[in-house]
């Protein structure tokens, strides 16, 4: 599922990227690394939102923006192993629905999520997925034909 880079658009949102996902879709996409006040560990926040092109914010049928988000606390083995950029990187590519970074382990073991996140996470974080459930949500017209 790549993406292009999109920078002939400017996004109306400070601090978000434009890209065009295989299917044709605008999406942006901005990372922030945050502090946890309770656990002083970092919070890093993808997100993702669906856009024109122009780089306005598309609404869904109810009036919503249509936008996914995600936070992930992280520990400082996991900033030591990873680093932060790629850590940036990884939780950007959940929000766009874009398959894990796999690394293989010091041992030399099966390669691995670099963060791993299960499969419910990386469905409902998607961008994708939420560009599909706003097409198909909206007030059902004649149901009779349903009855």
């Amino acid at each position: 599922m790549p993406y292009t880079k999109r920078p002939d658009i400017t996004v109306r949102v400070a601090g978000f990227v434009a890209l065009e996902l295989d299917s044709g879709e605008l999406v942006a996409a901005a990372c922030e690394l945050m502090r946890c006040p309770n656990s002083h560990n970092v919070v890093v926040r993808p997100m993702a939102i669906a856009i024109d092109a122009y780089g306005d914010p598309i609404s869904d049928s109810h009036g919503e923006i249509i936008a996914v988000e995600h936070r992930h606390s992280c520990c400082d083995t996991e900033l030591d192993r990873a680093g932060e950029a790629a850590i940036k990187r990884e939780a950007l590519l959940l929000v766009l629905g874009e398959p894990p970074t796999l690394v293989t382990p010091a041992d030399g073991g099966e390669p691995e999520q670099l963060i791993p996140w299960p499969g419910e996470i990386r469905a409902s974080a998607s961008i994708r997925r939420a560009l599909r459930a706003s097409a198909a949500a909206g007030i059902a017209g004649d149901v009779s034909e349903l009855l």
